[in-house]
């Protein structure tokens, strides 16, 4: 999905988590709840929304995100952005974008 899109036509919007009642939010390799888990984000953490153009990645209520766990993203030059992960998160539970 994102060779598809040059880097001038993608921008990122960051969101923390929200609170739930599991201590997470998962991130799934497919908008659906029964595709594969990729990751527990717990609450408080960041996620780069990937945006193309004017609009968001959304399929339905699933947002398209970038999630590196734990920390701060590292910028996409620098060799630690290798371990981020590409996923879908339900868009209910992101909070405080921007």
């Amino acid at each position: 999905m994102l060779a598809s899109a040059t880097q001038s036509q993608v921008r990122f919007d960051t969101c923390t988590v929200s609170r739930t009642a599991d201590g997470f939010v998962a991130l799934r390799e497919r908008p659906n709840v029964k595709s594969r888990l990729l990751a527990r984000v717990r609450p408080g953490e960041t996620l780069a929304l990937i945006k193309f153009g004017d609009g968001g990645e959304v399929s339905g209520p699933w947002q398209l995100v970038e999630y590196f766990p734990g920390e701060i993203m590292p910028d996409r030059a620098h060799a630690d952005f290798r371990k981020v992960r590409t996923g879908w998160i339900y868009a209910r539970y992101l909070d405080e974008c921007g």
